[in-house]
Parts: C-alpha cells; structure tokens; sequence
C-alpha cells in the first residue's frame, strides 16, 4: 500500500492508504511511518510536518502531490517569516494571499487524487488552519515562535532578515572585497535562502505602501549604524544599497578590521563572510 493525499468532496484533504500501482512507469517511494504519524495526528500537523527541511532529499521520489502541499505550507511559512519580528511578542495572523495568487499556485498543481475539487477557497481554508496550528504551537513552544519556526526548519529565521554581505571584488584587486546588504525574501525549491538587494526591497514596500515591512527593514539597519561607524556611513551617503568596494583587510588598520572589532555590537543582523554566517546577537 502507498500512501496519497486526497481531496474529497467539498475539499476536505486526507491521507489514505492506496494499493500499488503495479503498472506505474514511475519508482514511487511511500512516505516515511514518521509522515503518516503526523498526518493521523490531524491534517495540519502532517502537513506542517511534511513542510520540515527532513524531507528536501526525499519528497521527489514520493507521489507528486506531497511536493505541492509541502510547497504550499512552506509558503505559508515564508509568510510568516517576513512578517515576523522579534521585537514584536503579540501573535498576529498571516493574512492569506489574494485569490488570484491561489488561482496561480492551483494552475501549476500536479495531478492528484480529487484535484477537481481543489479551488482557492479550499486553499484559503487550509492557510488559516495552517495559521491557527502555529499560534497554538509555538504558544506551547519553550523557544515561542523563533523556536518554533527553527524545529521545522533552521534556515526560516533568515528569512525577512537582512544580510550583511562581504563578496570578493574580482574587478578590482587594490579593492578585493565589496559589502552590500540584502533582503531575504524566501527560499528556493533547494532550501538555499533568496535574496534581493535592500534597495529593491525597500521600492517594493514603498510602491505598495507596506510601512510595516519599511520598518521592519529600516530598524536593524538604523540600530546596527548607531553600534558600528562603517555601517552608519554607508548609510548616510546610502551607498549601503547597493555593491560598495571597499578593500576589506588592506591593512590591519583599515576598515575591515574596525568593522570586524565592532561585530559583536551588530543586534539581530546576519553578517556572511563568504560561505559563513554569523549570528550576533
């Protein structure tokens, strides 16, 4: 027997036990005893548990219908992220997308048992149940909803983060390493964070009028430059916008080593040094 998710009538999901399809073109894998515990449980906690990093490796070899709703439920998720603040303790719900948003993630489902009764108000539904699940759980959560969020997935914290860059400068080799700072707005089907240049971030939030997410991308930077002097110049002549070489490491007295005496002053900013990612807090 092999496990599916089904839509039944009036859009109610479930997961039921099918036999195998012995004809298949396809080596399908059953989901993990772990998986369908979660779905037994209740459907949203399978769900929540199947959008866990665990599954990355595994998902493409299950019945293709797993990879949507675990893309659906991750995207619930990146949601929340980006409008997550750790300065703010009070729980606020995340808003579901429009419908026309729905009706694009339905155009790019897979088939699957019951997709005829798959429509944006039975994906409207889910997001607020999905939603009504984190608030109960990371309530009950010792680390609340920053340590919720990282038992499903450690990478989630970066994401509606902003990100201190240092990158080699390959174009100019009196000045090797350039500094920027980015916007994480999601994550890539990999897993690997996406990020935007702050700049464009911040246009996107002005042209749609979310002062919410201004300030949520405002208030790191504007504490980091009153700890650290580099970044509270590059502010000032907004040139922390875009790429800036800077020759890094010239000498031990130049900025690089101002910026990395000052590093453990930066609050809830990520700083990455080529591959490494530094938390400070």
């Amino acid at each position: 027997m092999h496990h599916r998710i089904v839509i039944a009538s009036q859009g109610k999901l479930g997961l039921v036990a099918t036999p195998i399809e012995s004809e298949s073109p396809f080596d399908v894998i059953d989901i993990p005893r772990e998986l369908v515990g979660g779905f037994q449980s209740s459907l949203v906690s399978g769900m929540v548990l199947l959008s866990s990093s665990s599954w990355g490796q595994q998902v493409a070899t299950w019945h293709v219908e797993f990879g949507f709703w675990r893309e659906f439920t991750r995207k619930y998720f990146a949601s929340l992220c980006r409008q997550y603040s750790s300065n703010h303790k009070q729980w606020t719900s995340v808003q579901p997308p429009e419908t026309a948003l729905f009706e694009e993630w339905l155009g790019d489902a897979p088939p699957m048992l019951g997709i005829e009764h798959l429509n944006p108000d039975v994906l409207r539904q889910l997001w607020g149940e999905i939603d009504a699940h984190t608030q109960v759980e990371s309530g009950r959560h010792e680390g609340g909803l920053a340590g919720y969020l990282r038992s499903i997935d450690t990478d989630w914290n970066l994401i509606g983060r902003v990100t201190f860059h240092l990158a080699e400068n390959k174009r100019n080799a009196e000045l090797p390493f350039a500094f920027m700072a980015t916007y994480t707005q999601g994550q890539a089907k990999d897993g690997s964070p996406q990020h935007i240049p702050l700049a464009e971030a911040l246009r996107d939030s002005i042209a749609s009028k979310d002062t919410t997410k201004l300030d949520q991308l405002l208030e790191p930077v504007s504490r980091a430059a009153k700890s650290v002097p580099l970044v509270a110049q590059l502010l000032g002549t907004r040139k922390l916008f875009a790429p800036n070489p800077l020759g890094f490491f010239r000498s031990p007295t130049g900025r690089g080593s101002l910026l990395l005496r000052e590093l453990e002053l930066l609050v809830e900013i990520v700083v990455r040094v080529g591959e490494v990612k530094v938390f400070v807090r």
